[in-house]
């Protein structure tokens, strides 16, 4: 049980030694990122364009595109000079979506509103084809 004192007395020796070896901290450089972040934050206007103007989008989209583009063009007006956009990977079965109607004839002539699956390419059926 004597060990216990010298024991606990050498953890804290060494943990104390990491945070005298720690870096100064900026302090003005902190207050002005503080600033900038609660009094010219524009993240709620940035998040607003990508999800409610820009919407949802899938890699290699024509919305990707836009979503990008506007990316680009946001990034160079806050003074990014060098700012690109890569093309997204696509996988060929991706792009614009849009609401499909199949419709039947017999027993009653009837349609159905349906939304296809991302990443799923389109297919055509006529009647009796299987």
């Amino acid at each position: 049980m004597t060990r216990t004192p010298a024991l606990a007395f050498a953890l804290a020796a060494l943990t104390a030694l990491p945070a005298a070896a720690q870096e100064k901290v900026d302090w003005a450089a902190v207050g002005r990122i503080r600033d900038e972040g609660f009094r010219r934050s524009q993240v709620m206007e940035t998040a607003a364009q990508l999800t409610d103007v820009h919407g949802p989008r899938l890699t290699g989209s024509p919305q990707y595109k836009k979503a990008a583009d506007w990316a680009r063009q946001q990034l160079e007006t806050w003074g990014l000079s060098s700012a690109t956009s890569r093309a997204g990977r696509s996988t060929g079965a991706g792009g614009a979506s849009s609401a499909a109607r199949p419709t039947w004839s017999r027993p009653c002539r009837s349609r159905l509103v349906a939304l296809p699956t991302a990443w799923t390419a389109g297919r055509t059926a006529r009647c009796g084809a299987r």
